[in-house]
């Protein structure tokens, strides 16, 4: 069973502030695609010419697998537009990352395509029509982001509920403690800390420790 970060993984889905809102099971599929850190540009480039999957000839015509899904007539459209939308983020104008991370549009907000789990999509329809995808070249591919995020590709909805939920749990405790300590230093600031600052022998003693600690006792309020 993955363990989900929720901070790293999750939250940013949970807080996007666009037009989506993203089920667990969304985000989930979105997690068991994504490397551990995007591939950018520059490295997607040189995997693919090393993997004979996109590259440009001397004559700029364009070959390697990817082209190939591209110029076939039976490539269906999700397919052909995300090998477009790869195509500005690793050669075009827009060039930034192979989109196999978090993917962000250009105002900073969780972009709704995100590009990850379309990967997955390339790869198996290729893999059925004629343009394989093998199973050691899509790994060399992963590599050059450090592998996939979560490698059993096992998140399930459930478990990226359970990450929120713990996540939860922890800021409560967190709020709790804040809470609690802000409201001890201010009572003993009035109570304690004048015995402890007084250079009168007489107000330094075992009783005004404890006459302190019962006037802190009694105005501590629960809650508060």
């Amino acid at each position: 069973m993955p363990i989900v970060n929720y901070a790293n993984d999750v939250k940013p889905f949970d807080d996007d502030s666009g037009v989506t809102v993203w089920t667990d099971a969304e985000i989930a599929t979105q997690l068991n695609a994504q490397t551990a850190y995007d591939i950018d540009a520059a490295t997607g480039r040189q995997s693919f010419a090393i993997l004979g999957w996109w590259y440009q000839n001397q004559d700029s015509s364009w070959a390697g697998t990817i082209q190939a899904i591209q110029d076939d007539p039976a490539a269906p459209g999700a397919v052909t537009d995300f090998i477009n939308s790869v195509w500005l983020r690793v050669y075009g104008a827009a060039a930034s990352s192979c989109g196999t991370g978090l993917v962000y549009d250009w105002m900073n907000l969780v972009d709704p395509d995100q590009l990850a789990a379309q990967w997955a999509g390339l790869f198996s329809w290729g893999n059925a029509n004629g343009h394989p995808f093998t199973a050691p070249a899509i790994e060399s591919f992963y590599s050059s982001g450090g592998g996939l995020k979560y490698p059993g590709q096992d998140v399930t909805g459930a478990e990226v509920a359970s990450s929120r939920v713990a996540w939860n749990l922890i800021q409560e405790l967190a709020a709790t403690k804040q809470r609690l300590g802000t409201q001890y230093d201010a009572l003993y600031n009035q109570y304690i800390s004048p015995i402890y600052s007084s250079d009168n022998p007489a107000e330094v003693t075992d009783a005004a420790i404890k006459a302190g600690l019962q006037l802190m006792h009694d105005n501590w309020i629960d809650g508060a």
